[in-house]
This record gives C-alpha cells, structure tokens and sequence, in this order.
C-alpha cells in the first residue's frame, strides 16, 4: 500500500523526471549518442538553392576509399572529444547510414575555385589574388560540415596536411553547444580559432602522429606576436591579426600543458615538461567554455571572462600566468623548433623574432 506522502513523492520525481527529457542537450550532455559520420557526395539545400547560377557538384565518382578514409577519422576525433569530456556536435542532418547506423552526415562537394570559396576560405579577391583556401568548412549559420573534394583530397588520397582541418572544423560545431559561442556569434577568434587551432593540431598529432613540420614552427606551436594587443576580434580584415587569432593556440596549448602540469609531483619537473614536450590535457576548455561572457564580446569582458576561468583553474590572474608563459613559449627556441638551416642560437632568434620582435614588450590588455 502506497501512503499519501509517498505518493505525492513519486509524483513529484515522475513529474522532474518529464521535466528534464523536455530540456535540450547542452554543454552539460557529456554523452554522445552519435559518433559516426556518413560522407554524402552531394551538396546541401541552402548551397543548391542558393548558388544554383555555379556549376557545384562531383565531375567524377568520388572513390570508396575516400568516403571511408573521411568517416574513419571523425569518428576517431569523435571518440576522442568525448574522452576529454565535450559535449557533441551540434551538427545537421542526422541520417541512417546503409550500414543502419545513425551518423551525422557530411557533405563532400568540388567547388569552384574561380569565384570565393563556398566551402567558406577565401580563394581569389577582386584583383584575381589567392588569398586563402580552405578545405573544409564548419556553417555557424546551417549547423552543417562540408568539404571541398578538390583542395582536400589529391590523387585519391586525402592529404595528411587537411586532417587538421577537419579535427579544427569539427571542434567549431562542438563549441557552438556552449552558450559561450551560440549566444555570442561574434565573440573574439583568438578564443573561436585560437582553440580551434590548437586542439586540431594536437589531436591530429595524437591520433594519427602527423603534425606540421618543425622546421615551421609558426604553425605547429603558434608563433603569433605576443607584443601586440591579445585579444583579436571577430573576423579580422587584417591578414596578420587573423594570423595572430590563430596561432593563439600557443596560449591555449600552454593552458593545457600547465593544467597536465598540474599533475606533477614538483613545480620544476612541470616546469621542465611545459617546456620541452607537448602534453597538453584540453578537457579544462569544457571548463572554461561553460563559463558565461559578463556582457557582450569585446575586449574587457572576454579578458575577464579568461582571467576568472584561470584563476578558478589555478589559483592565479591572467596578468601573473601570462608572465610565466611568454618566457616558456620563448624556451620553446631552443627545445621544440627545429630549423635545420640555423644554428640553435640563430633558431632561437627567429623564434623570438617571430613572437615579439626579439619579446621586448609583451602587451596583454589594448
């Protein structure tokens, strides 16, 4: 026999238990119900509709390796984001593979490399110039992951180079879980690509050990001026500010680096592992993401929004971690860079150079 306040209980838990199947998968959903991906050689509706006046579409069979190759390695990348505790992607259509599998679908188009870039890089400017390409593209606006055939795959093969691009691009559909990046379209990108950056690199690295060449560091461990004002905003024209968005992934990996630091037995044996080998743990940016802008993007609210983050993180402000890692990043000349053209004197010089100017001044708030 059931008493009165025993049922008004059940009731009561019936009634939450409702209550939160009607609550939308958030940042907070760590599980993901979908870690495969069906490759669709085709384009989606708003591209057909839109851009129908372009000749868009596949000119040839796309190779069955190919459409495996792509689907084998999200999922690995799936796998991997949902280890370090991210939400899943917020990612449109959802499809039922031959295989009966339920798979976030892809599209894989060629598209014409005489007009900007649909896929989303910029191809060619009003004078004709090249100035940016893009092999795959994440659209904030239709929730959608498209890859462009003709700059990522070569002789049948996808190259190694355009893996990362991939890693990167599906991490934008994983930030866009977060109220931190849906709410604010147009938050800085040295937070949007900054971190992008970084986790597409490392990951790929981890994944499948290739990683861009040492002997270009810029790119492999964020060579970006750190002289300069650290915030970058949404969209930059500038080509080097959209370069030092970036390759702010140097900061983000850092973060990680300290946060694996963390782990240490000493300060000096973290010390010594920030310094000369990459082992970054990201799982802190689900963390920092879920934590909210106070007000909208701009310089003071996403400085503070990074300041807090770091100080429940570590106990410190932004101002006194920030003068820890430029002079690490600086160490990275001589323990990470590899230039084969240079002495290691010569190597650490066009390190420094390539940070701020020889790191005279390092700049933290514009």
């Amino acid at each position: 026999m059931v008493t009165t306040p025993l049922r008004s209980l059940l009731f009561i838990l019936m009634t939450l238990l409702f209550v939160f199947t009607l609550i939308p998968s958030s940042a907070t959903a760590k599980g993901w119900e979908i870690k495969q991906f069906e490759v669709y050689p085709g384009l989606p509706e708003d591209l057909e509709t839109t851009y129908d006046r372009l000749v868009l579409g596949l000119d040839d069979e796309v190779p069955a390796t190919v459409i495996t190759e792509f689907e084998r390695y999200l999922h690995k990348v799936a796998v991997e984001y949902e280890r370090l505790g991210f939400p899943s992607p917020l990612l449109v259509p959802i499809v039922i593979r031959k295989d009966g599998v339920r798979a976030y679908r892809v599209y894989l188009g060629d598209y014409p490399d005489f007009e900007v870039n649909l896929i989303g890089g910029r191809v060619k400017n009003d004078k004709g110039e090249v100035i940016e390409t893009a092999p795959a593209k994440y659209s904030v606006t239709n929730k959608n992951l498209r890859v462009d055939l003709s700059r990522a795959v070569t002789n049948g093969k996808i190259e190694d180079k355009d893996l990362e691009h991939f890693t990167h691009e599906l991490f934008h559909a994983v930030q866009m879980r977060y109220p931190l990046f849906a709410e604010n379209h147009n938050l800085g990108d040295w937070i949007v690509e900054g971190t992008a950056e970084a986790i597409g690199v490392d990951v790929l690295y981890k994944l499948e050990h290739i990683q861009p060449p040492l002997n270009k560091p810029v790119k492999r461990w964020g060579g970006r001026r750190y002289n300069t004002a650290l915030r970058v905003a949404d969209d930059p024209k500038s080509a080097v500010r959209r370069n030092d968005a970036y390759f702010t992934s140097s900061l983000w990996r850092y973060i990680g680096d300290a946060a694996t630091a963390q782990d240490m037995s000493t300060r000096e044996k973290g010390q010594t592992l920030m310094i000369s080998t990459a082992t970054p743990d990201y799982s802190y940016l689900d963390e920092f993401f879920q934590r909210s802008l106070i007000g909208s993007p701009s310089t003071k609210s996403e400085l503070d929004w990074l300041d807090k983050a770091i100080e429940k993180k570590f106990g410190n402000s932004l101002a006194r971690f920030f003068g820890t890692f430029v002079p690490t990043l600086v160490a990275y000349g001589t323990a990470r860079v590899e230039l084969t053209i240079s002495t290691a004197e010569e190597a650490a010089q066009t390190w420094r150079k390539s940070l701020c100017g020889g790191c005279e001044v390092a700049q933290v708030v514009e």
